[in-house]
């Protein structure tokens, strides 16, 4: 199913533009990891109002280690979700 949602988005891609969340979202959910940052990269370099809200996305939680994602995290101003102090793994909102 989560393939089909990908090769749907894929597919409305090559007719108009897709925001580049609707990609990470749909590769997150296959846990495709360098595909997910690729295009939260992306959506990081095209400014996408939506970028804002991925220290709450679930599904996001497998990234929060990585460098890339931390470096997009860092660069955004955003409180980082792998605080240390936090034993739940995700800090309290600032």
């Amino acid at each position: 199913m989560l393939d089909w949602q990908l090769s749907d988005v894929e597919k409305n891609a090559r007719l108009k533009h897709a925001a580049p969340m609707l990609f990470a979202v749909a590769y997150a959910a296959l846990k495709r990891k360098d595909e997910t940052l690729r295009y939260l990269e992306q959506a990081y370099q095209e400014r996408e109002p939506w970028l804002a809200n991925i220290q709450y996305l679930p599904y996001l939680d497998f990234l929060h280690s990585e460098p890339r994602y931390q470096a997009i995290v860092k660069k955004m101003g955003l409180s980082p979700a792998w605080n240390e102090n936090s034993k739940a793994g995700v800090s309290a909102p600032r």
